[in-house]
């Protein structure tokens, strides 16, 4: 269910000496963003408050539009009681006190917090809420609940290598007026892949979406019936790759889409060894599938790729579930 999600997290200790003891009394805070909704801002949401002047800005490039209200909301204040823990929100402050006798108690309710708040209030809160710091005190002991390590690359450049990084993909601009729709679509699907990734609040928030995008990229480009993976073995082997290479990067996103929370629902819980597999992999795997696409480019280019044509493809189908979706339409706009 949030298997790419659930990363290694450490409790970052802010004074030196400083120890978790048990079983002590805990505070537990998350800072939830956007802060707009809370109160307490005026930062552009999709907020607005009754009874006060409302600012609606769309920007017409992007289809994009904010609410901005003239004055803040109050920042709500409302405290809670559940046995013998309590928990108040101040704001976009929500803080949990309770008693906790171990680590793995204390790791329990963080996450608990972490992965369950944000959906809870989601239902309710039309600015979609993320957390965006945990922090806490265990007796005297102050921490910050942070992700053990850093997960995204870089990429090292220089100017002349941007200049020749333009001109080769203005070229490719060219040779996509004529090739074919396949590797249009398999372009758009890495790029909507790339876009989630960078658009997330963390990496890898929607990287289930970007493993799907993964696979639909796959299977556009190396089209083999329902026996998809080979198509990819063979199409990728083609343009160079090792049958171990296809193996380790490409195959894995076509058997993660069936199997393992991408495409399909998934309600297990893995283990935190498998979990480390399955995240080095999302870690990694974007640069293979560029580097998959520069070949593929450089295929069309001299003409040593060719997928096969998806010109004349049907949508008999789609265009029924269209037309029932059209009439639905109509009727409830005329209700």
């Amino acid at each position: 269910m949030q298997t790419y999600q659930v990363r290694k997290r450490v409790f970052m200790l802010q004074s030196s000496g400083a120890r978790l003891r048990f079983p002590n009394q805990c505070v537990l805070r998350f800072v939830l963003s956007p802060q707009t909704p809370f109160g307490g801002s005026t930062v552009p949401s999709r907020t607005g408050a009754a009874g006060i002047t409302n600012t609606v800005t769309w920007n017409a490039n992007t289809d994009r539009d904010w609410v901005v209200m003239s004055d803040p909301l109050d920042p709500v204040a409302v405290d809670f009681a559940v046995g013998d823990a309590t928990a108040d929100f101040e704001g976009n402050v929500l803080t949990y006190r309770r008693k906790l006798h171990s680590r793995n108690e204390l790791t329990a309710a963080l996450e608990r917090m972490l992965y369950r708040l944000p959906l809870a209030l989601n239902v309710e809160f039309i600015d979609a809420p993320v957390i965006t710091e945990v922090t806490g005190r265990v007796g005297d002991a102050e921490f910050v609940y942070q992700h053990a390590k850093r997960a995204s690359p870089v990429d090292l450049t220089n100017q002349q290598r941007q200049i020749e990084r333009l001109t080769d993909s203005w070229g490719r601009v060219q040779l996509l007026r004529h090739a074919d729709r396949r590797v249009v679509a398999a372009l758009h699907y890495f790029h909507v892949a790339c876009r989630l990734e960078r658009a997330g609040h963390t990496p890898w928030e929607f990287m289930a979406e970007v493993l799907l995008n993964y696979t639909k990229l796959l299977e556009v480009l190396f089209p083999n019936g329902d026996k998809t993976i080979d198509g990819t073995r063979m199409g990728a082997q083609q343009l160079g790759f090792t049958s171990a290479f296809v193996d380790e990067w490409f195959v894995p996103a076509l058997s993660l889409r069936n199997d393992i929370d991408v495409a399909h629902v998934s309600l297990a819980d893995f283990e935190p060894d498998q979990l480390a597999v399955l995240h080095t992999y999302t870690e990694r795997a974007e640069r293979h599938f560029r580097d998959l696409l520069r070949r593929v480019m450089a295929g069309v280019a001299d003409k040593t790729f060719n997928p096969p044509s998806a010109k004349g493809s049907g949508h008999t189908k789609a265009s029924k579930i269209i037309e029932r979706m059209r009439a639905a339409q109509v009727a409830s706009s005329q209700a």
